[in-house]
């Protein structure tokens, strides 16, 4: 897209602070959106792909139900160094109409989008799930990602929104808290 900084991705850091920090990014229940707002400044995303799967791939199908889901890659950054790369699968049905739109139109993260919305965020511990995923981001233009610094989880909400979340965190987030490393 023009006008679009080219996005620069740097593997998360392995001092001390950045250990501390990550321990912090990783435990958190709430939005990363905002967390990489409160770190960078307004972040902004950039999205690498977006389609509809008519099932959800396997090892996520238990945690989204059957049905058609919106696969989507994005990166958050700030003046192109990006603080995290996000896998978002998105059951669509039960999907408020707002959210779909604001989902397709690309142009704000899903933490802004969810924004306001009553949630639960789950933690999913299950290795293979998050290397599934992982390979998924990064085949779709996320990057290479760093287990240590990633995870994934369940958002659910109301009306039977389910969104399953892969995120890997760079190094801006890290140098942003605790300087340059």
């Amino acid at each position: 897209m023009p006008g679009q900084p080219t996005l620069r991705r740097y593997p998360y850091p392995e001092t001390a602070c950045a250990a501390r920090l990550l321990r912090l990014l990783l435990a958190q229940d709430g939005s990363t959106t905002r967390l990489c707002d409160a770190l960078l400044g307004r972040v902004e995303v950039e999205v690498h792909s977006q389609e509809v799967l008519a099932a959800a791939p396997d090892g996520a199908a238990p945690h989204l139900g059957g049905g058609a889901v919106l696969e989507r890659v994005t990166s958050l950054h700030r003046d192109g160094l990006v603080a995290m790369d996000n896998l978002a699968l998105v059951r669509l049905d039960g999907l408020p109409g707002a959210l779909r739109a604001g989902l397709e139109a690309g142009r704000l993260p899903l933490g802004r989008l969810l924004d306001g919305a009553l949630l639960r965020r789950r933690p999913l511990e299950d290795p293979l799930l998050l290397a599934a995923l992982l390979a998924r981001l990064e085949e779709a233009g996320g990057g290479p990602a760093d287990p240590r610094a990633s995870r994934a989880y369940l958002i659910e909400g109301q009306g039977g929104l389910s969104i399953l979340v892969a995120e890997t965190y760079r190094a801006a987030v890290a140098d942003a808290f605790c300087g340059r490393s």
